[in-house]
């Protein structure tokens, strides 16, 4: 060829090595991406191509172009492959690219290139061996090189036209650019292998590969190309979780898909063409519900080996190009796992609810702290199956060198000596720490011994989880305890077991800090009364008393006459009369527990307390048994009481006298004394201790009959109904 001939192809195949350079820094950079791989060495092969074709143009020789003809054989046949191995991850098929793949692909360029070379060796050191010499005629490999490289491009055309026309359903721009330059490879390779010895037919080959690499780079890098999500029809439909189910206007079936047969246990051949009521006869509406409307879901529920499944179908009309309906499309869904989730929340909610009103129920109904988390211990310990469950609570009054301590308040599952080992612990140890300062829960398995403390080691748990009680105050949050459950076998506790212990300790701290708050009202409302008693009855005796000494004081140092018999009388009743109202005020301070000692117990201590002490002569006589309720009792005490204290501070009695029976109908407390009495009828409602008694009586629908007379004494006695044990209500 003349200069003038060579130029234009030289300066074509320039400018095809541009491009083929381009794309080899590109995809360098893209090899991670579905394709990347196989677009590198496609663009590296199109560029070995055209770099020794031009150096053949421009320096022709039998060393070029023997050194052409080899690359040429290789890198086309290695363009082919890297095509082929490009469509299988494209479409979806990479598990197809194997090790082993790769080495029976690699077979023929290797032999091409082994019987392409070793004659021409031999040949050089004047050897003759008659089967490579038969094997290396040019001829006959590139024959084998044609049929290697045309089965490998029909299989990469024919999958990727056969998945962007699916996907898309149109031949489009994608469609084309993708096919132009593996189709053109398939033709002049038909050609070759036909024997048609088209003089640019090489060039063409160039040119096809060329353009392969140009669509395949383009429409795998190019940041609009949905090259990457293509998915295969039957990755969609017959591999769907979701049973479908085509049917035509007479409700007969169509098409199915496998999770239909599996649902319904039916097998797919055995359901073609039969009608959707015979072969689904579990469901004997569902030909109705067809043939009414058009669009409709419903819920369904069928057994299966003795298990109930939940299933939504889903029922939509298929209409042709003409908008007519040509027949059904049914959609099952499988939803059982969903109603069982479903199932579970809402039982796990019930459970809640039930656990939190318990808790609250007990907090309501026990005396103390300790009563109260075992009871809470008692509500969880089986549900959370733990062994130990136990409870530390901030001990407000601790400041051993100002650290904080927490005491054990209540436990469950412990021994003695694990008790007395784990009876305090300070602020500072490690698992209290973390506590307190990330504020949320320590789940420990298999006990990591730098994070809690020796006397809990020894508990022998597996596993170990320690929730904080935090209470939201004004400066923050604070840790007032924690809530410590184990377990001596695996699993550990669920993330979701955690999530409802943690409501659980914001709802007992809350109760704890309710009931502290509760406690001290009371005992403020405590002292302020007994502050009030006193100064209403001991400090105001003793003042009388301080007044009454003063004035007989001053009347001596004026010499006045003074009836001392009577003046010293009067002192000592007004001192005798402090000395009762202090000896009934340092006994109200005295705690009674009147459920566990009983009211008989309780009055027997009160007039031995108190009237005993007072030189007033008591007498108590009372049944041993009463059949009354405990709310009664609580009456009947405060009722004594009011009347008791009456006596003391007002009636001026010798003696008293305290009667407690049990009749036929009632119960009756009576209560009289020899003092001075009063006017009932003209004292009107009377003092607050009567109203106290009026109103305690009301309210246990009770009967009350008061007689006095001025100098005769009283007598107050209240009847109560008696509860039969048979009686509803009764409470014990």
């Amino acid at each position: 060829m003349t200069i003038s001939q060579t130029m234009p192809i030289t300066i074509l195949f320039i400018l095809n090595i541009c491009v083929a350079i381009y794309i080899v820094f590109l995809s360098q950079t893209k090899l991670q991406m579905k394709g990347g791989k196989s677009i590198f060495i496609l663009a590296v092969v199109t560029l070995l191509c055209y770099f020794f074709y031009l150096l053949y143009v421009i320096l022709p020789s039998d060393l070029t172009k023997t050194i052409k003809t080899a690359v040429l054989l290789l890198s086309i046949t290695l363009a082919v492959t890297s095509i082929f191995t490009y469509s299988l991850e494209y479409t979806h098929r990479s598990r197809w690219i194997s090790r082993s793949t790769i080495i029976l692909l690699a077979i023929i360029p290797l032999f091409t290139q082994v019987f392409f070379w070793l004659p021409k060796l031999l040949d050089l050191y004047e050897k003759q061996i008659s089967l490579f010499t038969a094997l290396g005629n040019p001829a006959l490999l590139e024959q084998i090189n044609n049929l290697y490289r045309f089965s490998f491009l029909t299989a990469a055309a024919w999958l990727l036209g056969r998945t962007i026309y699916i996907r898309s359903g149109i031949f489009n721009f994608q469609f084309w650019s993708m096919l132009t330059g593996p189709l053109m490879a398939l033709i002049t390779q038909g050609f070759a292998i036909l024997g048609l010895n088209w003089i640019w037919l090489g060039e063409l080959s160039l040119i096809s590969i060329t353009l392969s690499t140009i669509g395949l780079a383009y429409n795998t890098f190019h940041k609009n190309s949905n090259g990457g999500l293509l998915i295969r029809r039957g990755n969609v439909v017959e591999k769907m979780e979701d049973g479908w189910i085509v049917l035509d206007m007479e409700n007969s079936i169509v098409d199915i898909n496998e999770a239909t047969a599996r649902m319904t246990g039916i097998p797919r051949k055995k359901m073609y063409g039969k009608t959707i009521t015979s072969v689904l006869k579990d469901f004997p509406t569902l030909a109705n519900v067809l043939n009414e409307s058009q669009e409709i879901e419903m819920d369904r529920t069928y057994l299966e080996n003795d298990e109930y499944r939940y299933l939504n179908i889903r029922v939509s009309s298929l209409q042709n190009e003409a908008n007519a309906q040509i027949g059904r499309l049914v959609i099952w869904r499988d939803i059982t796992n969903r109603r069982r989730a479903e199932a579970a929340r809402q039982q796990a909610r019930d459970e809640m609810f039930v656990l939190l009103n318990a808790i609250s129920n007990a907090a309501s109904q026990t005396t103390n702290l300790k009563e109260f988390l075992s009871d809470v211990i008692y509500q969880i310990i089986y549900p959370f199956r733990s062994q130990i469950v136990f409870f530390y609570i901030l001990d407000e009054r601790s400041n051993r060198k100002g650290e904080e301590e927490y005491y054990l308040a209540a436990h469950l599952g412990l021994s003695a000596e694990d008790v007395k080992e784990l009876r305090k612990v300070v602020a500072s140890a490690p698992m209290l720490k973390w506590i307190d300062e990330n504020k949320q829960y320590l789940l420990l398995e298999d006990y990591p011994g730098k994070q809690i403390p020796e006397q809990m080691q020894a508990l022998g748990m597996l596993c170990f989880l320690a929730i904080p009680l935090i209470l939201q105050i004004e400066e923050g949050e604070k840790l007032i305890g924690a809530l410590f459950m184990g377990r001596k076998e695996k699993p550990g506790y669920k993330q979701d077991e955690i999530v409802r212990l943690t409501i659980l300790a914001d709802q007992i701290a809350k109760l704890i800090d309710s009931d502290r708050r509760r406690k001290l009202a009371i005992a403020l409302t405590e002292r302020q009364r007994l502050m009030m008693d006193l100064h209403d009855s001991v400090s105001q005796k003793l003042y009388g008393l301080v007044t009454l000494t003063e004035a007989t004081q001053a009347a001596l140092e004026a010499k006045s006459d003074l009836d001392f018999s009577h003046v010293l009388s009067r002192i000592g009743e007004n001192a005798r009369q402090a000395v009762k109202e202090l000896r009934l005020f340092l006994y109200q301070m005295q705690p009674v527990d009147l459920e566990k000692e009983g009211l008989i117990s309780v009055l027997h201590h009160r007039l031995a307390a108190v009237e005993g002490r007072a030189d007033i002569k008591a007498r108590f006589l009372a049944d041993e048994t009463l059949s009354i309720s405990k709310k009664k009792e609580v009456a009947l005490y405060y009722i004594a009481q009011e009347a008791l204290n009456n006596v003391l501070r007002h009636a001026g009695a010798k003696s008293v006298a305290v009667t407690l029976k049990q009749g036929y109908k009632y119960v009756t407390l009576e209560v009289s004394d020899d003092g001075c009495g009063f006017a009932y009828e003209k004292l009107g409602q009377g003092g607050m201790g009567l109203k106290n008694i009026k109103e305690r009586v009301k309210q246990e629908n009770g009967k009350l009959r008061i007689s006095s007379k001025p100098d005769k004494g009283t007598i107050i006695r209240v009847l109560f109904d008696m509860d039969m044990p048979n009686k509803p209500g009764n409470s014990n």
